[in-house]
């Protein structure tokens, strides 16, 4: 199943990355509130491995972000996420997360430190929220933030206008679909429909819609034949000249899906194929009129383009 090899740790983190104001907005809008989002964030990749203790080429993956953010008030804030996949394995996972709080704390002497695990699986730990420990009068109750997608309302989501509901609907129709592509892929066509309705309803800015797009597009993977029939109905609207006229917004999904499948823009591998194109059908006129010996009144209307074009490659193409 292609869902086996999803690589949700990239996919979530680099959505966060890109869209990191609407990412608090959306899990933690108490502390969005207090955030001045006029001094850019700042994501901690080398502290964060040193935290952990690990060389930062090292092989081993982390699951995590660590982000430094101003307040209002001028003061400091570290903001820990950590984006949970499968936990049935991991028995130990809140004290970890107490592990980290305490490191940096104790490495970086930073003192306001929040943090969220983000459960985008089926299942949770038993000690999902918090880490506890007491031992004859000395006690340690460390609790954080959570969220679970499994259990958010589907019709909730619906409503929110921040793009990150689309992302965890992406991954809550993913749970949803494990083991039926045919309903994932009505559902990724929802969703990519859903992104352009509330980007032309104004909604969503343009720097928002590519990354959406690509979130979408990596998160909802299908077998190769369904990508076809998915890449067939979102590509009509800019190759059907009979339809109307595709708005800015159809023009950036477009380009997110291209990204996604082929590393270049929608206009990019439009301009590529015309070339393609006019490299094939000049050299196929030439052919005629040299190797075959056709008129150019022949060629013209084998190759079904005006006489006038045929005399242009030909006399362009003298030798």
């Amino acid at each position: 199943m292609p869902s086996e090899n999803i690589d949700h740790d990239t996919r979530w983190k680099e959505i966060i990355e890109q869209l990191f104001e609407d990412f608090v907005a959306f899990f933690m809008p108490d502390l969005h509130k207090e955030i001045d989002f006029s001094r850019k964030p700042e994501f901690l990749k080398q502290e964060l491995y040193k935290i952990i203790a690990i060389p930062e080429n090292s092989d081993k993956k982390i699951n995590d972000s660590l982000v430094k953010v101003y307040l209002k008030s001028g003061r400091e804030q570290w903001v820990l996420i950590h984006i949970e996949i499968q936990v049935d394995h991991e028995t130990e996972f809140s004290e970890r997360m107490f592990n980290y709080f305490y490191r940096i704390y104790d490495k970086f002497k930073i003192k306001e430190i929040t943090a969220i695990a983000l459960f985008v699986g089926q299942d949770v730990p038993k000690d999902y929220d918090r880490f506890a420990n007491k031992y004859f009068g000395t006690e340690i109750n460390y609790k954080y933030n959570t969220y679970q997608v499994r259990k958010q309302s589907e019709k909730q989501l619906q409503k929110s206008k921040n793009p990150f509901a689309i992302a965890v609907l992406a991954a809550l129709y993913l749970l949803k679909t494990k083991k039926d592509l045919n309903n994932r892929l009505k559902l990724k066509i929802v969703l990519i429909n859903f992104i352009r309705k509330r980007a032309n309803a104004g909604n969503f800015p343009k720097t928002v819609i590519v990354p959406l797009v690509q979130f979408v597009m990596n998160l909802m993977r299908l077998d190769k034949k369904r990508e076809v029939l998915f890449q067939e109905q979102f590509y009509k609207p800019l190759k059907d000249k009979n339809m109307l006229t595709p708005t800015a917004y159809d023009k950036e999904i477009a380009d997110g899906i291209n990204m996604i499948l082929y590393g270049e823009t929608f206009e990019m591998m439009q301009s590529r194929l015309e070339k393609e194109l006019l490299k094939t059908k000049t050299q196929t006129i030439l052919n005629l009129y040299y190797q075959a010996k056709m008129n150019k009144a022949d060629i013209a209307s084998v190759m079904n383009v005006e006489l006038a074009f045929v005399e242009k490659v030909i006399e362009e193409n003298r030798t």
